[in-house]
């Protein structure tokens, strides 16, 4: 395996995870939205208002 073919394995896995967490966000902040504020608040990702 060459340096390239492990850099762009590295990205479809890098890809995988990314898309794992988007469907995760998606189904948290419509199934369980008080807990997902509580994240965002929690991660930096929602100022507090």
């Amino acid at each position: 395996m060459t340096g390239i073919d492990r850099i762009l394995e590295l990205e479809a896995e890098l890809e995988a995870e990314r898309d794992k967490r988007d469907h995760l966000e998606t189904w948290l902040s419509f199934n369980y939205p008080d807990a997902w504020d509580e994240w965002q608040l929690h991660t930096g990702e929602k100022s507090k208002q």
